[in-house]
């Protein structure tokens, strides 16, 4: 891995397209060097869908990345659990064997179904499961989310588009620090807040608890995965 400014893949749907704005902006403002992103998206569309997709393949095995980011379809784990396994399988593989890293990108709920909370639960467990089983870093947007709904409901509020699914600018820095947080660790202290103002902060300081860095995921003497800082049973209880 490079010392500073990676080159990423992002694969997923509008989640990651709705993103990709911010995600540039931290790029280009990351002291360490401008990163370079790339972004393979269609809307509505599932990592397991993804893995049949000839284009998505092609990138993935020809563009030297350091890190390629999967996101899944929002509703893939309540709806089509097996194909959710399935897909990060399948792309996991294709990932590794091409010589970069995964990291999965673990959604959050929509809010239109009426059971935020719960679906939540299942999607952040879900997605730490399958991270633990694959030793894949998770970077907890979903958790994120989570966490400013239940102690920062004025900034949950604002997180959402008004159809209820897809994010604000908000809801789009929670993915950015969360990812970078997995990437390169720190205190995220550099940030771009802009259009989020104070709000940044709280998300940011969050997400430095919520997400283990790479270095912490995989111990540097042993080479076995790190457990998670918040386990998913604490997510059960408090639903």
């Amino acid at each position: 891995m490079p010392a500073s400014a990676f080159k990423v893949l992002f694969v997923g749907n509008s989640f990651t397209g709705f993103s990709a704005t911010t995600l540039q902006r931290f790029a280009a403002s990351n002291p360490q060097g401008e990163d370079i992103f790339h972004y393979e998206y269609v809307g509505g569309i599932s990592l397991s869908e993804h893995a049949r997709r000839s284009q998505t393949l092609a990138l993935i095995r020809d563009g030297h990345w350091d890190y390629v980011v999967l996101q899944d379809h929002s509703t893939q784990v309540i709806r089509h659990y097996g194909h959710f396994v399935s897909g990060i399988k399948e792309l996991v593989t294709e990932v590794r064997a091409s010589g970069a890293e995964p990291i999965l990108f673990q959604t959050w709920a929509r809010l239109q179904t009426g059971n935020y909370p719960g679906d939540q639960v299942r999607i952040s467990q879900a997605y730490l499961d399958i991270g633990a089983e694959l030793d894949v870093s998770v970077a907890r947007v979903g958790d994120l989310w989570f966490e400013m709904y239940r102690n920062a409901r004025t900034v949950f509020d604002r997180l959402f588009q008004e159809d209820q699914i897809h994010p604000t600018d908000f809801g789009t820095f929670a993915v950015a620090v969360s990812v970078y947080r997995v990437m390169y660790g720190g205190d995220l202290a550099w940030s771009p807040t802009a259009g989020v103002g104070t709000a940044g902060d709280v998300m940011r300081t969050s997400a430095l608890r919520l997400n283990v860095t790479r270095a912490a995921h995989y111990n540097t003497v042993t080479g076995r995965k790190a457990k998670a800082m918040c386990p998913a049973i604490e997510l059960l209880l408090i639903s």
